[in-house]
C-alpha cells in the first residue's frame, strides 16, 4: 500500500508539474548554460553586477541573431526573475545589481525588521549580538526610537546596522528596494529616516473620546493603514480602510 501511495504520488506531482507553463516554454540552450554559472557563483556570491552578467553572455555566444546584447541580457534575466530564480529589476536605480541569492535581501532588512522584545531576536540572534551592542552603545537613542514603539530608523543607525562588506556597497540599492517594497517608508521632511511599518504598534484607547456611543461587544474592530502620498504637503494620509475579520463577543 505504502509504495503504491507513492507511486499515485509521483504520478500526480509528474502531471501537475507537466501543466505548468515553464515545462513546455522553450528556452534558449545558452540561457540555460548561463544560469548554470550563476547558481555555481551563488555559493560564494550572493549579487553579482550587470557588467559581470554581461561578459559570462558574450561567453556563451550571446546576442542571438537579430538583437542586441542589452535586449537579449535583459529578457534573459527578467525570465530568470519571472520563475525567482533571480532577483533583478529593470529599473534605472537597480538594474545594475544582480541578486543571486534572495536571501541577502532578507538578511537586509532583518537588521532591523525584527521584534526586539524576543531574546531569539535579539540576546540569541548571533549574526546580530555584536552589531546589536555597537548600536545601543553608539546611538542609544536612536536605538529607543527603533525598538521602543517609534519605529524610526534613523540614519546613523542604519549606519551600524549595514557596516559590513556584504550590505555597505549597496546600501543606496537596498533602500530603494526595501522603500518599494514597503519595508520602509521615508519620513516626510526628512533625508535621513524612515518609519518601519512591521514594527508599528496596535494602540487603543482605553475608553471611547468623549459623547461617543458604548461600543457594542460584538463589534468589529476597524484598522487605518497610511502610505505617504506626495502631493503639494508632502503629508502621510490615509489610503486603505481594513476591517480586522475577528468578532469580538
Amino acid at each position: 500500500k505504502g509504495d503504491s501511495a507513492i507511486r499515485d504520488l509521483v504520478v500526480a506531482v509528474e502531471k501537475g508539474a507537466a501543466a505548468l507553463p515553464t515545462i513546455s516554454q522553450k528556452v534558449p540552450l545558452p540561457w540555460l548554460l548561463i544560469y548554470d554559472v550563476l547558481r555555481r557563483k551563488r555559493r560564494t556570491q550572493r549579487r553579482v553586477t550587470l557588467s559581470q552578467v554581461s561578459e559570462i553572455c558574450v561567453q556563451y555566444g550571446l546576442p542571438h541573431e537579430g538583437l542586441t546584447l542589452d535586449e537579449e541580457l535583459t529578457a534573459m534575466l527578467g525570465f530568470f526573475h519571472s520563475l525567482n530564480a533571480i532577483l533583478w529589476y529593470d529599473l534605472p536605480s537597480l538594474r545594475e545589481l544582480v541578486i543571486l541569492d534572495p536571501k541577502w535581501v532578507v538578511d537586509a532588512a532583518t537588521c532591523f525588521i525584527r521584534d526586539f522584545k524576543l531574546k531569539d531576536h535579539t540576546e540569541r540572534y548571533e549574526r546580530m549580538m555584536a552589531v546589536d551592542q555597537s548600536a545601543m552603545r553608539q546611538q542609544p537613542e536612536a536605538w529607543s526610537q527603533l525598538t521602543d514603539g517609534d519605529a524610526t530608523l534613523q540614519r546613523p543607525l542604519l549606519d551600524i546596522f549595514w557596516d559590513d562588506d556584504d550590505f555597505e556597497p549597496h546600501k543606496a540599492q537596498l533602500l530603494d528596494l526595501l522603500t518599494r517594497f514597503g519595508l520602509l517608508i521615508p519620513v516626510p521632511r526628512q533625508t535621513d529616516a524612515w518609519l518601519i511599518p512591521a514594527l508599528l504598534r496596535e494602540t487603543r484607547r482605553p475608553e471611547p473620546p468623549f459623547n461617543w456611543p458604548a461600543r457594542p461587544p460584538e463589534a468589529a474592530r476597524l484598522l487605518l493603514h497610511f502610505s505617504l502620498v506626495h502631493d503639494h504637503d508632502d503629508l502621510l494620509k490615509p489610503s486603505t480602510l481594513v476591517v480586522d475579520p475577528e468578532v469580538r463577543r
